[in-house]
């Protein structure tokens, strides 16, 4: 930047010191004062603009406020294990519907660990030798939602014998094939001491339900089948028994929320997406768990 206050400044007092030499004593005097005075006026406005300017090009330092970077990533954690056995699955691919490009497969104890994008959604599903490829529930990840470090959710699937078994049971009960106009939704209300339990705790914890709740689903397009304390589907079972589990036959395909109530209780929410043929299983220690 350029400035102009100096060679204004050298002007007046050259024009001074000719006044002082051309005037008398006294007249010197009082020029003196007036010509002093214009010097010292330019003067102090060259201050005064040489220190805006200095002023206006300083750098400035504010305290930024500092948060924490948003999560990128969730991680979900597991076992798969044959239903109704404390017998894990090794070898087994778990897959997301929502992530085709994602999968895990589970090791000698049927653990297994997935990485996922954080804000995302995910249902899982398993892929295992002479077992049926049951579905979990639909989980949000994200901290308001399920979170984003979500542990114990086991995929629980029974043989191919075993769910031929059932599925003519159901349909023994309703009158028809569980899975005509949609899908199969299986879920347990679950003791709140299961929270947090790992997989061999769980294993060891049972009976693992909460007997005397009643679950509803929205949309109200299925009736709910109780299963008995011999965790059996049973049509004279109205409301949960120890054993916890609940099902609903023939729901058209779409997005569930499902929940269950018995009074001085409270319990978390299920998430279910439908689809053709599918079951899903939201299985402890999360599905319709009380809350601790």
């Amino acid at each position: 930047m350029r400035h102009r206050s100096a060679p204004r400044t050298l002007a007046a007092i050259v024009v001074a010191l000719a006044a002082l030499a051309a005037c008398s004593d006294d007249d010197a005097s009082s020029d003196t004062v007036v010509e002093s005075a214009g010097v010292e006026s330019t003067v102090a406005e060259s201050t005064i603009v040489e220190s805006t300017v200095a002023t206006s090009l300083a750098p400035t330092t504010t305290d930024a406020p500092t948060t924490e970077p948003a999560a990128t990533v969730a991680h979900i954690r597991g076992t798969a294990y044959t239903f109704n056995t404390p017998d894990p699955i090794a070898g087994a691919t778990i897959k997301v519907a929502e992530h085709p490009e994602l999968s895990a497969t589970t090791a000698a104890d049927g653990s297994y660990e997935l990485e996922l994008p954080a804000g995302s959604t995910a249902t899982l599903y398993i892929e295992a030798a002479d077992h049926f490829g049951i579905h979990t529930q639909t989980f949000t990840l994200t901290e308001d939602g399920d979170g984003l470090e979500l542990d114990g959710v086991n995929l629980q699937t029974p043989s191919l014998a075993v769910y031929e078994g059932l599925k003519a049971l159901v349909g023994g009960f309703t009158g028809r094939d569980p899975f005509e106009g949609g899908c199969v939704i299986v879920t347990t209300v679950g003791d709140a001491r299961m929270v947090g339990m790992t997989f061999a705790e769980f294993i060891d914890f049972h009976p693992h339900g909460v007997e005397g709740a009643t679950v509803a689903i929205e949309p109200a397009l299925a009736t709910p089948i109780y299963f008995n304390e011999q965790v059996l589907p049973d049509v004279a079972q109205l409301t949960s028994s120890i054993d916890g589990g609940v099902l609903f036959p023939n729901v058209p395909p779409g997005e569930y929320t499902l929940t269950a109530t018995k009074d001085g209780m409270e319990f978390a929410t299920v998430h279910a997406t439908c689809e053709n043929g599918r079951v899903v299983n939201a299985n402890p220690v999360w599905g319709l768990h009380a809350l601790p």
